[in-house]
């Protein structure tokens, strides 16, 4: 996991999901993730609170990198189906 400092450079951009944060530190790819989803209430954003710190994400961004490689055959997973009906 890398941070990248701001402005972000386009090359970085196009490859990874950049936040900014809080404090102005521009975090990428599965930190960035887990940041965006800990500001929801539940056990999301409480186990995203969690991974979103620099040590839990940086073991979770291999992960990350193979999920954002395949995305398209996780879809269903997050698709409703319901408003096709």
């Amino acid at each position: 996991m890398r941070q990248a400092g701001y402005p972000v450079e386009y090359r970085v951009a196009a490859k990874t999901l950049v936040v900014m944060n809080s404090s102005g530190e521009v975090v990428l790819g599965a930190q960035a993730v887990f940041f965006t989803i800990s500001r929801t209430k539940g056990l999301f954003g409480l186990v995203s609170r969690i991974l979103a710190m620099r040590i839990p994400s940086l073991l979770v961004e291999p992960v990350y990198r193979q999920f954002a490689k395949h995305r398209g055959r996780f879809a269903f997973l997050i698709t409703d189906s319901s408003w096709r009906k």
